[in-house]
């Protein structure tokens, strides 16, 4: 058991999906509606009604469930709050994941706004994936705040890891240096 975090170049821009190009990329496919942003408006019931059974059937193993909604970048989280339908999209789905995490009684973390965890969005590889600074961050806040977490990692590991990382040891920009260096944080 155990979790892995990969490093890749956070300064990665494929196609015009990162931060040198304002997430230009899916944007575009927030304003045209297509690809990953197809859905606007409410929350489609039968994807909340699978979502629910999926968190039922994990609990029915006695599977202790967390849900966490994934940082965006600024720009693109604004782009999508500026944007009517988008944002009653994201604003119902941020509604519907607090609700459902009250009926069944698990942690909810949202996370959406990039800055709720302290980073800019240079930390954003495409505007909806975070690069291994901003992932590290927001593992530290969940480890604090999430006692099913908490009790599943080594803590004081991560917290040695997480020093390592965050004192610069890795240059001054605080990046990890050399691609697909992992970390195994045992929870054992």
């Amino acid at each position: 058991r155990g979790m892995f975090i990969l490093d890749v170049d956070p300064y990665f821009d494929i196609l015009g999906m990162g931060y040198r190009n304002g997430f230009e990329y899916f944007i575009n496919q927030a304003r045209t509606r297509t690809g990953r942003f197809a859905y606007t408006g409410a929350l489609p019931v039968d994807r909340l009604q699978h979502l629910e059974g999926i968190v039922e059937n994990l609990q029915s193993r006695k599977t202790e469930v967390v849900l966490v909604l994934q940082p965006l970048a600024k720009a693109f989280y604004n782009y999508l709050m500026s944007d009517p339908a988008q944002r009653n999209f994201i604003q119902d789905l941020e509604t519907q994941m607090a609700s459902l995490a009250d009926r069944q009684g698990i942690e909810y973390f949202n996370f959406h706004d990039l800055r709720s965890i302290g980073q800019d969005d240079s930390h954003m590889m495409d505007g909806i994936h975070k690069d291994e600074v901003a992932t590290i961050h927001l593992a530290n806040i969940l480890f604090s705040r999430s006692a099913v977490l908490a009790r599943r990692i080594n803590l004081d590991q991560f917290g040695a890891l997480y020093h390592h990382v965050t004192s610069g040891a890795y240059g001054a920009d605080k990046h990890l240096n050399g691609a697909f260096a992992a970390y195994r944080l045992s929870s054992e």
